[in-house]
């Protein structure tokens, strides 16, 4: 007997349900013309955007413009009259910032190769010369990982990215 009600039960559920998710919820159109207004005639995205992107540019944490953008951002946030502060979130190490990096391949022909330090990198003292070797930085997942290595390529100039497969078009 139980089991003759379920499927009325379930039915009469699903209709409920189905008639709170179809009734329409009322438009407030004065409240859209407020916010389109906002945006179309007193909106700062660009102005923003671009002193976050073109200011103070690609950002490492704790770098020189990563903390001159925060306290940018935080100063925006207290003129908008909102709460804001400047947290720590964990050891970053010390400020990084790429002044400069220039890479060239000299045999067996000359090339210029576009390539990035690794963040965090320690600096040089000037020109860098040497042989090169490759290694999977994807292959490295602790420092005992590192172990292989040692010995191997100190005074060497060592590229981490993963090869890249190239197939013609």
């Amino acid at each position: 007997m139980k089991w003759f009600y379920a499927p009325i039960l379930i039915i009469a559920l699903f209709i409920s349900f189905t008639i709170k998710v179809t009734a329409q919820e009322q438009i407030d159109y004065k409240m859209i013309d407020k916010i389109r207004d906002e945006g179309l005639n007193r909106s700062q995205v660009m102005e923003l955007a671009s002193r976050m992107a073109d200011v103070y540019g690609p950002r490492l944490a704790n770098s020189p413009s990563f903390n001159q953008a925060a306290q940018w951002a935080k100063e925006k946030f207290l003129e908008y009259g909102i709460e804001a502060e400047i947290q720590p979130y964990g050891e970053i190490g010390l400020g990084w910032e790429n002044k400069y990096t220039s890479v060239h391949m000299h045999s067996p022909q000359y090339q210029s190769i576009i390539a990035y330090p690794r963040p965090w990198t320690r600096g040089t003292n000037g020109k860098v010369r040497g042989n090169v070797v490759y290694i999977n930085s994807q292959e490295i997942y602790s420092e005992s990982d590192l172990e292989n290595y040692r010995g191997k390529i100190r005074g060497k100039i060592v590229l981490t990215e993963p090869k890249r497969e190239l197939k013609p078009d």
